[in-house]
């Protein structure tokens, strides 16, 4: 698998097998995940209030095909609140999302990080 960092300005038109969609506490969408809903005319809202995910930390859902985007599928990742995690949270998102998507076989993918903070570590430890 394949893992690189950098900076998506226009995460719609973006190219990848997978794109990972935080979903933070209470089913509530990141800033860069409200863009892909939108994109994706609510679809990931319905999926929320469906109850389909919580935004508990260790919670996934895979959308296996999406249509308004260059994504082959979304990976909604439970983030918690997404803000000052534990180390020990962190982990725990970051190994659900290697257990899922190896799952899949993904070759490679993109994580939406711009919610996610780690408590005493700055925004370049997330990525």
């Amino acid at each position: 698998m394949t893992i690189s960092l950098k900076n998506i300005t226009n995460i719609e038109s973006h190219n990848t097998a997978c794109l990972i969609v935080p979903v933070l506490t209470n089913s509530v969408l990141s800033s860069q995940s409200q863009v892909i809903d939108k994109a994706c005319n609510g679809d990931l809202s319905k999926l929320l209030k469906r109850g389909d995910i919580s935004g508990k930390a260790g919670e996934s859902l895979l959308i296996p095909t999406v249509d308004a985007l260059k994504a082959e599928r979304i990976l909604l990742l439970g983030c918690d609140d997404g803000k000052n995690l534990s180390r020990a949270t962190f982990d725990k998102i970051a190994n659900t999302l290697l257990v899922e998507l190896n799952k899949i076989n993904i070759k490679n993918a993109t994580l939406l990080t711009d919610d996610l903070t780690v408590a005493y570590e700055d925004s370049a430890w997330v990525t």
